[in-house]
């Protein structure tokens, strides 16, 4: 049984780990994102503009949400490997 539950660590803490980078990452390049969609925002006009500004808008919402979905699950990891290492 206590190899079982090693394997199991050794998985939920990797599976882990792999969400917090990719988690930490999607929220840098986002983040680098934001300053050039301003400028680019402040720039183009029209009706394109506003469809553009549209659609990028519904994208950084999915983006936000995605993201804190993914904390969520990685705050849950964390709290299972918890557990499991007090068994």
């Amino acid at each position: 049984m206590a190899t079982n539950i090693d394997q199991l660590k050794n998985a939920l803490s990797e599976y882990h780990e792999g969400v917090e980078q990719h988690v930490t990452a999607l929220q840098e390049q986002f983040e680098d994102l934001q300053p050039l969609w301003q400028s680019l925002k402040q720039e183009y006009g029209g009706t394109e503009a506003d469809e553009l500004i549209q659609s990028w808008e519904q994208t950084a919402a999915w983006f936000e949400d995605y993201i804190q979905s993914s904390q969520r699950i990685n705050a849950f990891l964390a709290d299972r490997l918890s557990h499991l290492n007090n068994l």
